[in-house]
């Protein structure tokens, strides 16, 4: 998108969102009566074997961005190229307010690594998202009937946003449909640009639906998709056995029932993830899960976020 020069964090926003978080986590440990001291001695066998699951999922979901990006585009980037897409994605979803603040990141990373479009990286960020709704949200509707009335928020946001997002875009991709017409009229009143890119939008969409079809391609999404959430609840699963017995499946419905509850726009996810965690796991888990996943996807999300800038700072360097 031509109006759009650089990605930038405020840091306005940044200071709110990482205080709102912190704030939340304290006031979950106070609440529980939770010993920080507790968190601090976890077994770094373990630790050094989260960390190496955490970032295969990365790398797993990387791979999917990979096949998801050459479906459309002719260029092909490297696996880390797509690493550091994932986590500046993950990097501005969790210091921004925002329910979907990592998918325009993500896409604008893959448009200043290669000669794709905008509109067609943003196609396959939305795609992408998609996807891991449909995993996270039938699960959670299957596994929210055993934790009554405990899930009931789990089982509202699930339906609406399965829902709401199916409709829209099968909508977007349908001629004369109810959505197209909406769109259409809103795109009058909203800047050229985006009407600009509406269309070349809604065409890589439709790209990406019918080339995601062959055999093969769909195949390899949906293993990348599956293996790549099933690392990281082994992640969960390990942090807990740190501190309670439980079963696989218990950190299996735990995870889900945070992502499904982490669509509502509260910053960082603060309050949300925590509360769909809590339905199955045990507070000293849920704190030290918490802290590790936002610690990681901050800190690694930033190394490739300043790698992105300087690359930026030198095509703004030769182009003057």
């Amino acid at each position: 998108m031509e109006s759009i020069e650089e990605v930038k964090l405020s840091p306005k926003s940044i200071v709110i969102t990482v205080t709102i978080v912190v704030s939340i986590i304290i006031a979950y440990a106070w609440y529980f009566q939770i010993d920080p001291r507790l968190i601090l001695k976890f077994n770094p066998y373990t630790l050094l074997l989260v960390i190496s699951l955490y970032t295969l999922s990365w790398l797993l979901s990387a791979y999917r961005l990979l096949l998801l990006h050459t479906t459309i585009c002719d260029e092909k980037l490297s696996l880390i190229d797509y690493f550091y897409a994932r986590l500046i994605g993950g990097l501005v979803a969790y210091l921004t307010p925002s329910a979907m603040g990592g998918e325009p990141a993500r896409a604008y990373y893959l448009t200043v690594k290669s000669r794709c479009s905008l509109s067609s990286t943003f196609a396959i960020a939305i795609m992408e998202l998609y996807i891991d709704i449909i995993f996270i949200n039938v699960f959670s509707l299957v596994y929210s009937l055993k934790y009554l009335p405990l899930s009931i928020p789990v089982i509202l946001i699930a339906v609406f946003v399965l829902f709401i997002w199916t409709y829209i875009l099968a909508g977007m991709m349908s001629e004369n449909s109810i959505v197209n017409r909406f769109f259409e009229k809103i795109l009058k009143h909203l800047p050229s640009w985006i009407s600009r890119h509406y269309y070349p939008f809604i065409n890589s969409l439709k790209m990406l639906k019918s080339r995601s079809l062959n055999l093969r391609i769909l195949a390899l999404i949906i293993a990348t998709t599956i293996a790549s959430h099933l690392l990281t609840i082994l992640v969960v699963y390990y942090i807990s056995l740190q501190y309670t017995t439980l079963s696989f499946i218990e950190a299996f419905t735990g995870y889900v029932f945070s992502l499904t509850l982490g669509a509502l726009p509260s910053p960082g996810g603060a309050a949300t993830v925590e509360y769909g965690l809590t339905i199955t796991l045990d507070p000293h888990a849920v704190i030290a899960i918490r802290v590790f996943m936002y610690t990681y996807t901050v800190l690694l999300g930033l190394i490739a976020f300043i790698k992105m800038k300087k690359k930026l700072d030198k095509k703004s360097v030769r182009t003057k």
